[in-house]
This record gives C-alpha cells, sequence and structure tokens, in this order.
C-alpha cells in the first residue's frame, strides 16, 4: 500500500533490487566497478567446468547422489558431477580406483572439517560428508563457473583495476576464514572459480586449521571422532604408504583411548599436495603455518594476475622451492601501486607479512576501502 501511496518509494526500492541483481555480492563491498571478470566475457565456450561421460568401472551413485559425470581428478581423488533426487547439483570427491581408500578418507574427513569451520561467502559449500562411507567421498555445492585458471588463459594478465578488485576480493574471503582459524593452504587460480557473482575458493584438501588465539596450527580436524577400528585402520594404511611416493610423513599413530578424537600433525604431507610453485617458504620448508602462508600465496597470485609470469620462475620442483626460499620474487612489470602491497606479501618471515584484511584495505584508494566484516 504504502507504494501505491508514494510510488517514489517503489521506484527506490525496484532500483535496488536491480542494482543487487546487477552487481552481485561483489557489489556490497563498495570496489570500484563491477566484479570485473565476467565469465561470458570472451569466454562463451567455457562456461563451466568440463564434465565428461562417466568411465567403465565407474560407480553410478553415492547415496543419494546420482553420478552425472567426470569432472576431473586430483592426487588420489575423482571427482563426479552428481545429482539428487531434488535435482540439487553437487561435485562429488571419492578415491580414485586402485587407490587406497583409507588415507583419501581421512583427508576427505578433514577437508569437509575446514569447510564447516570456514563456511561464509566466498568460499565453496559444504553438501555432505561422506567420508565414512564404505567408499568415502565429499560432497560440495556445484558452481558453475570456469576456474580462474581457465580465464587467464583465455584472457592473458589483467589491468590494474581488475588486479585490485580481485585481490580485494579474495583477501576478505581468505581474512574471513583465518578469523574463523582456518588457512586454505593451496591458493593458486586453479583454486578459484569465478562466477558472476563474484571468486568462490575450491578444493581445501591441503587446509590447516588453527587457534585464532595462539595461531598455533592444527591440521587434524578438531572434535571429528572416528571408531577406534577405523583409527587403528588407518593409522596401519599411513605406516604402510609413508615409504611411498605420495610423501606421507608419520608423525604420531598411537591409537587415542575410546572418547578421544584421532588427530595428526600431518605439515610435510600437506605441502607435498599443494603446489610448489605457490608455496610459502615456512610451508616449503615443511614447517607448521598459519594464514600467513595463505596472504605469501596470494602476493605470488597478484603478480602472475598482472604479468603471466610466476614470481619464483618454473623449472624443477627443487629448483622452484630454493626459490621461494633464499631468493626474492621478480616482480617486474608489477605496477607501481600494486607493488609495496606485494613486496609486504612476499617477505619471508611470516610474521613480517600483513593480515589478509590489511592486504584487502591497501588495494582500494581510501575513498573505495569497504567495511570489511567477519
Amino acid at each position: 500500500m504504502g507504494c501505491l501511496r508514494y510510488p517514489g518509494l517503489g521506484l527506490f526500492w525496484l532500483f535496488w533490487l536491480f542494482w543487487l541483481f546487477w552487481h552481485g555480492p561483489a557489489g556490497l563491498l563498495d570496489v570500484p566497478g563491477r566484479w570485473p571478470i565476467k565469465v561470458g566475457d570472451a569466454m562463451a565456450d567455457v562456461q563451466t567446468m568440463a564434465v565428461l561421460a562417466r568411465q567403465p568401472g565407474d560407480p553410478a551413485r553415492f547415496g543419494r547422489w546420482l553420478v552425472l559425470g567426470r569432472a576431473g581428478e586430483g592426487s588420489g581423488t575423482v571427482v563426479y558431477e552428481v545429482t539428487d533426487e531434488r535435482a540439487v547439483r553437487g561435485a562429488l570427491k571419492t578415491v580414485r580406483p586402485g587407490e587406497s581408500a583409507l588415507p583419501v578418507a581421512w583427508r576427505l574427513h578433514r577437508e569437509a572439517a575446514a569447510l564447516r569451520r570456514a563456511g561464509t561467502a566466498g568460499v565453496v559449500r559444504l553438501r555432505e560428508d561422506g567420508s565414512e562411507a564404505p567408499q568415502p567421498y565429499l560432497v560440495v555445492e556445484w558452481v558453475k563457473g570456469a576456474s580462474l585458471e581457465e580465464l587467464l588463459a583465455r584472457r592473458g594478465p589483467l589491468d590494474a583495476n581488475q588486479v585490485a578488485t580481485l585481490g580485494t576480493l579474495l583477501a576478505d574471503v581468505l581474512g574471513r576464514i583465518h578469523r574463523r582459524g582456518v588457512a586454505h593452504g593451496d591458493l593458486k587460480p586453479a583454486n578459484v572459480l569465478c562466477p558472476d557473482a563474484g571468486p568462490i575458493l575450491i578444493d581445501f584438501d591441503a587446509a590447516r586449521l588453527f587457534d585464532v588465539a595462539g595461531g598455533s596450527p592444527r591440521s587434524g580436524p578438531q572434535g571429528a571422532p572416528w571408531s577406534r577400528a577405523r583409527r587403528s585402520r588407518f593409522a596401519l594404511a599411513r605406516a604402510a604408504d609413508s615409504c611411498g611416493s605420495a610423501g606421507w610423513e608419520l608423525v604420531a599413530v598411537a591409537a587415542p583411548s575410546r572418547g578421544q578424537t584421532f588427530e595428526l600433525e600431518e605439515t610435510r604431507e600437506m605441502s607435498l599436495r599443494a603446489t610448489p610453485r605457490w608455496l610459502a617458504p615456512e610451508l616449503a620448508r615443511g614447517e607448521p603455518s598459519d594464514g600467513a602462508a595463505d596472504v605469501f600465496s596470494l602476493g605470488a597470485l597478484l603478480v602472475h594476475l598482472s604479468t603471466g609470469r610466476f614470481p619464483f620462475g618454473s623449472g624443477r620442483t627443487d629448483e622452484v622451492l630454493y626459490r621461494i626460499v633464499h631468493e626474492t620474487a621478480d616482480l617486474s612489470g608489477v605496477g607501481p601501486t600494486l607493488l609495496p602491497i606485494v613486496q609486504a606479501c612476499l617477505h619471508k618471515p611470516p610474521a613480517d607479512r600483513p593480515t589478509a584484511y590489511q592486504v584487502a584495505r591497501a588495494l582500494l584508494p581510501q575513498r573505495h576501502r569497504p567495511r570489511l566484516v567477519a
């Protein structure tokens, strides 16, 4: 009735509804311009993750989830596009055929714990934790959008405003998950999806949980009970696999007493699963870390967005890791406004780096700085 009596009021609300539809959540940050990377912009043929038909031996369903096709593969895992009876689509990660199920089950269990704790805008949403099923799996929401890696491959480096906007949005998401005690651990273009509403972080396989007050990293999912028999079986499987090529390092396998949780420090194993050229020096050395490692990876990502190059070059893994730990990054081609921010992010000592929120504020001019909330 108020809109009928006061037509201007109706036009006011119509304007704001259109504004939210047009800008999406990125617009709520009051950043200059729209979210700069649109899926439909020069990417008509890369609208979403490529899905292949089911392969021989692929399961038809996991519980309530019907398998539609393969979407990709990872370290010991395979990802399927799935749907349920309500037509809810998801991305299901499970053990790759021929791989040992128990180590993957623990990884999925820990990833689910990280997603539950990190749950915020800009992080892929957890649909179901099936890590204790006979064939363990994890289901997250299906995000319609190409990865940042695919977009950069087609479009090349971004301009300064696009880098600033994208960097602000990513730093804001990192700041929020760090306040919840979660470090992503493998920030790279392939793990950033780009739907029209803004970037989404995926793949928390290498995530670390840490005590926010003390900053001490804990890689095990806290408060996640497993049966005593399953804990013992996993310890044996992990010990047997410690001599393999996956880089597993057994730190503690003592079976906890009844009622306790099963927690392992897996710093080296998680570091080896992360992509070497984006690793922070402390992770390259196999040391524990917290959100500061994500800030280093963000700095490397900003260089790559600006120049198309990797700040520590390419080559053999050991060569790249040596340069990350001992040498300075190649920042040629980085713009003058972005350069001091990147240099701060790429400090070798973690304590010398800014927080993710400080990076977000520094990337925008004073008049455009958003109010970033947890």
